[in-house]
């Protein structure tokens, strides 16, 4: 997205300071320029606004204009170094990157923004090209040109591939009592340590477990 001013030899020999601040301002729109590093961003689209520390992203800034983040002023930071016909410094553009992640469930998951960052363009020194004599006539100031602004957004998915994760099989402990095999077993526990009692609770379990399984194919049917 992008829009574009006139500018003449003129205007950029006695309004330089103005056509900076208004190209910022243009490019920022509603939101002053100095509050940009204080702006955060909703991780989610209903974010609570009383959650400042993990529902609320701050946004960073690349190559923010040196007078302001040095907290010099644009005419002083200009004096000396303005040459006629030419707009030193100035920035023409601004990217916005946002960084997401699709969290939660795979059935359902939910874009959560983990990252923002605005991007200035590097500083330009804007000129008219002299084509004819009158554009470069300072005190005609004639020859119109225009400049042109340029704004982007960009959303970067750093989504992790989905893993799928399952229970763990239940471990089941089936434990008889003592005199489950009465009264096929006299003395279950002096059966059990001498062998006859293990040949006859498996040949009672098999006989069992067929029985059910017999039991649940018949009533399939």
């Amino acid at each position: 997205m992008g829009c574009t001013f006139p500018i003449s030899r003129a205007t950029l020999s006695t309004a330089c300071d103005s056509l900076k601040k208004g190209s910022l301002a243009l490019l920022m729109g509603s939101t002053p320029l100095a509050d940009l590093t204080r702006l955060r961003v909703g991780a989610f689209g209903n974010a609570d606004s009383t959650d400042e520390t993990t529902e609320w992203v701050p946004v960073l800034v690349e190559n923010l204009p040196k007078a302001l983040a040095s907290g010099q002023d644009e005419e002083e930071a200009e004096e000396g170094g303005q040459r006629p016909g030419v707009c030193p410094n100035m920035i023409l553009s601004r990217h916005t990157e946002v960084i997401y992640a699709r969290v939660g469930s795979a059935a359902n998951p939910q874009a959560k923004v983990v990252g923002v960052k605005v991007s200035f363009g590097q500083p330009t020194d804007v000129r008219v090209r002299c084509t004819f004599s009158s554009a470069c006539d300072v005190e005609g100031g004639g020859g119109e040109q225009l400049v042109e602004l340029s704004s982007s957004v960009s959303f970067v998915d750093v989504t992790k591939p989905a893993m799928e994760q399952l229970a763990e099989f239940p471990v089941i402990e089936a434990k008889f009592p003592y005199d489950f095999f009465y009264p096929f077993v006299d003395d279950y526990e002096v059966n059990l340590r001498s062998g006859s009692g293990c040949l006859v609770a498996n040949v009672l379990v098999l006989s069992l477990t067929c029985a059910i399984f017999t039991l649940l194919g018949s009533s399939a049917q």
